[in-house]
């Protein structure tokens, strides 16, 4: 699994799509089309010329970004709308079955489609792969983040900062508003 207003892609595809636009917050017509959209079947072409297939899970109201979930590859992708160029339901797809919803939500939370935890091999290698290039940027930057978490994914320092998947600004929790703005501010430069 892999995003800043950004869209950290599948893994194997080469660089992630970016998009550095406004973002404006959904207005409730689009929220409700978004809502009809999910566990659908759905196809996304990235202005890059690259192509994602995958159901939808979930889409950021700020940002528009789609979350797609696909079950045969076992990956989760992040799709900025500002990157995409065309988004189309996948033709003569049924929407998702009950159990394809279970499997979807359990694979974009990090967990395998029989229930299990899954260990860092299994849970999307592009987000170890996120999680390790916001780690190395932190450390470029002569801060040093821990893995930690129930789930390992997340990363910390002490007890003041986590942040969590997709490894974003909005992701990042802090009981510190200077430390929080700081890394938030760092997130944002992280190149792509």
């Amino acid at each position: 699994m892999s995003l800043m207003s950004e869209s950290v892609s599948g893994v194997n595809s080469g660089a992630p799509c970016v998009y550095t636009g406004p973002c404006e917050e959904a207005s409730s017509a689009e929220c409700a089309s978004f809502m009809s959209q999910l566990y659908q079947l759905q196809r996304v072409s990235c202005a890059d010329g690259r192509q994602f297939t995958g159901w939808l899970y979930t889409v950021d109201p700020v940002s528009r970004t789609r979350v797609l979930v696909d079950l045969d590859d076992r990956q989760v992708h992040f799709l900025l709308a500002g990157a995409t160029v065309e988004v189309s339901p996948v033709p003569g797809a049924q929407p998702a079955t009950e159990q394809q919803r279970i499997d979807i939500d359990k694979l974009a939370v990090g967990c395998g489609a029989d229930g299990e935890e899954l260990d860092d091999s299994a849970v999307g290698s592009a987000t170890i792969q996120r999680r390790d290039q916001v780690r190395a940027w932190f450390a470029k930057h002569r801060i040093d983040l821990a893995v930690g978490g129930e789930d390992s994914l997340s990363l910390t320092l002490g007890d003041s900062l986590t942040i969590r998947p997709p490894y974003l600004g909005r992701t990042c929790y802090c009981n510190n508003e200077i430390v929080l703005a700081r890394c938030t501010a760092l997130l944002a430069l992280l190149p792509p």
